[in-house]
């Protein structure tokens, strides 16, 4: 089912249609935020590149609302975060090699904060 859902979320953001998930803006987003992160870097994406890449309203906008077409569909929370861990992870493969390796020296140094 989960995999429906996501592919679901996709179709309807690439038709532009556009949501919020419920937990916006309460205590949750942060814990979805985090955990996100983690699950990013397990599959070997930059915490830089999801600190700053999807820090951006546009992005953090997209990300929010694929992950609010999944729970639109029923996933649960869980299922959400691993779909935006799987959207940030396809994002990271986009991006030429050069980029990737320009946010992943970044990792290296230390230089997380937003304003670094």
């Amino acid at each position: 089912m989960h995999y429906a859902n996501e592919r679901g979320a996709i179709r309807d953001s690439q038709q532009g249609l556009l949501r919020k998930p419920t937990w916006i803006d309460t205590p949750k987003e942060k814990v979805f935020f985090e955990q996100v992160v983690d699950i990013s870097q397990k599959k070997g994406v930059s915490k830089n590149f999801v600190m700053k890449g999807f820090m951006s309203p546009d992005a953090a906008e997209a990300l929010f609302s694929h992950v609010a077409h999944m729970e639109a569909r029923g996933s649960s929370f869980t299922e959400q975060v691993i779909s935006g861990a799987d959207y940030v992870a396809e994002a990271w493969g986009q991006l030429p090699s050069d980029v990737q390796r320009d946010f992943s020296s970044k990792d290296k140094l230390g230089v997380i904060g937003l304003f670094s």
